[in-house]
């Protein structure tokens, strides 16, 4: 899943619009749709660093003035005449701060802290011409409700039974796995993931 614009609605700041594309087994569908904000919270403000502290600090972690989240319900529709097309509807979660400046940034603040995770989206996938809904979950770094499908500890890892189904090329470039060293197999699943352009 990739989301390429968002626009927001001019008559109403909680509706968004949505295009981008998908990618299962090859097969790449272009979406649009709506993301619907349902609740916007604010976690803690955050104390500005000491100079001694801010030198050493992440660097986003030198400007982060205010932590949240916001929640959101999404359908995103691929259109009809693609084949293997269908609607996807769900919540969505994304972690927010605001910087020194006001201005409001994708949280990566904890990105280095094991088991981070942001834009997950929960919901399923219901195909146009079976009318059948399947579970479709996704985030940035780690997999919503995956149960035994990720098995990481510290970061996403694919159990090793879903393999086959198109995690190895991830597993090596993220463990080093394989013939190749990791650095050549992550920029190999980097190039790879271009995929919607």
């Amino acid at each position: 899943m990739k989301i390429l614009t968002v626009r927001r609605d001019t008559a109403d700041f909680t509706r968004y619009y949505l295009t981008g594309k998908t990618q299962v087994a090859g097969h790449i569908s272009a979406f649009s749709g709506t993301l619907i904000l349902r609740q916007i919270r604010e976690l803690r403000k955050l104390e500005p660093l000491t100079e001694a502290v801010s030198e050493t600090a992440i660097k986003p972690f030198r400007s982060a003035r205010q932590e949240g989240f916001v929640l959101a319900d999404y359908e995103l529709r691929e259109q009809p005449a693609q084949p293997k097309s269908g609607v996807f509807r769900g919540v969505a979660r994304t972690n927010w701060y605001v910087d020194r400046n006001g201005r409001l940034r994708y949280d990566e603040l904890y990105s280095a802290g094991d088991g981070y995770c942001n834009n997950q989206f929960v919901g399923t996938w219901m195909s146009y011409t079976t009318r059948q809904p399947l579970r479709c979950n996704w985030g940035d770094y780690r997999i919503p409700n995956s149960g035994n499908f990720d098995i990481g500890a510290g970061e996403f890892s694919p159990a090793d039974k879903y393999l086959a189904f198109g995690w190895q090329d991830l597993r090596e470039a993220t463990f080093g796995e394989g013939g190749k060293g990791a650095a050549a197999r992550k920029r190999e699943v980097r190039r790879a993931q271009t995929w919607w352009k």
